[in-house]
């Protein structure tokens, strides 16, 4: 008769794909502006988020500053005056604006940036622009022709900012509707395999990113499962894309009408949703730390323009609240970063 002895080591360091210790600045992110308003946003409060906290704010739709700071040299002065004023659907609507687009992606980063304002690493083409569709696509154009055209379109524009600033990875194209089994796998193969495949001919595009909404951990593990399996097998095998998620949490569309300018009132159950749901795919992710590039809460530092003025509603999304007598509050949403507060070190079996 024998005894065996079996000791469990929860301490022993997991090692993925090389990657062991945890990196808050790819894991704890905000959605947030490059340069935060201090007449919005008190110093105060910036420090307890950024310095307390360690949390980053790594998305913003905004630019570094205004256009009118763009260098007035020739061989840009075509772009200032008619690249930047065109809107999206103009772009993409026509070959003579979608060249000056190109270049003028290319210029933007080049000559936007500098010490003050620190060029991003990472630049989505497009945001959510499968949902677009109607307003981007051609007369008589089919969803699959277009969503291959824009992908296209999204490698013009990586190959022309690799070409002045060749450190910033593009990518995309920023999903938000992920839901691949959606009517039999149909959402996969009419969007995000098509997007796939032509950014993997193109071969510029280095990473595939979404917005991960409403779906749960697990649902979101098999979204990544498919897109990693099948990036690997357009890579012959060979390493996935690296994936990013630019957007995550709870979204219901009646907590918010930009048209009408209206919130929904705040809402203790709300926020626990929209820090749940973030909080999930946040934990699933951390089992890949080799393969996700970033992962950005849907959690706002920049949003006081889209509050409810008429109700004195801060926008669900919102981290700060302005009151009406001026004070700057942060939302309870900050729990979502209290919560990850001190995380540091290794990854571990368990």
């Amino acid at each position: 008769l024998y005894f065996v002895t079996v000791r469990a080591d929860f301490g022993t360091t997991l090692n993925t794909g090389g990657v062991e210790t945890f990196s808050r600045r790819q894991f704890v992110n905000g959605h947030g502006t490059f340069k935060p308003d201090l007449d919005v946003v008190p110093q105060k409060l910036l420090d307890y988020l950024t310095t307390d906290l360690q949390v980053s704010f790594s998305r913003s739709s905004r630019g570094p500053f205004k256009g009118t700071s763009f260098p007035p040299t020739t061989s840009v002065s075509q772009v200032r005056t008619d690249g930047r004023k065109n809107t999206i659907p103009e772009i993409t609507q026509n070959e003579q604006t979608e060249s000056r687009a190109i270049t003028y992606a290319g210029y933007f980063f080049k000559y936007f940036f500098n010490d003050e304002f620190v060029p991003p690493r990472f630049y989505e083409c497009f945001n959510e622009p499968m949902g677009k569709a109607q307003d981007l696509k051609k007369k008589g154009e089919s969803q699959a022709e277009f969503i291959e055209r824009i992908s296209k379109l999204c490698t013009k524009l990586c190959r022309e900012v690799q070409k002045h600033v060749p450190e910033i990875r593009t990518g995309g194209p920023a999903n938000e509707f992920v839901r691949p089994s959606f009517k039999d796998f149909d959402m996969f193969k009419n969007r995000m395999k098509i997007w796939m495949d032509t950014s993997a001919r193109g071969g510029c595009q280095r990473f595939v990113s979404e917005h991960v909404y409403n779906i749960g951990g697990s649902y979101a593990e098999a979204n990544l499962d498919l897109i990693e399996t099948y990036t690997s097998w357009l890579n012959d095998g060979g390493m996935p894309d690296k994936y990013l998620v630019s957007e995550m949490g709870q979204y219901v569309a009646s907590w918010y009408n930009r048209n009408r300018g209206f919130a929904a009132r705040p809402l203790s159950s709300r926020n626990f949703s929209i820090i749940s749901e973030a909080l999930k795919v946040l934990m699933m992710l951390m089992r890949v730390p080799n393969n996700v590039l970033q992962v950005i809460a849907f959690i706002n530092l920049e949003t006081q323009e889209q509050r409810d003025i008429k109700n004195g509603r801060p926008y669900p999304w919102s981290l700060i609240d302005e009151k009406e007598d001026g004070s700057v509050e942060l939302t309870e949403l900050v729990k979502y970063f209290e919560l990850l507060k001190g995380f540091d070190g290794n990854f571990v079996y368990s």
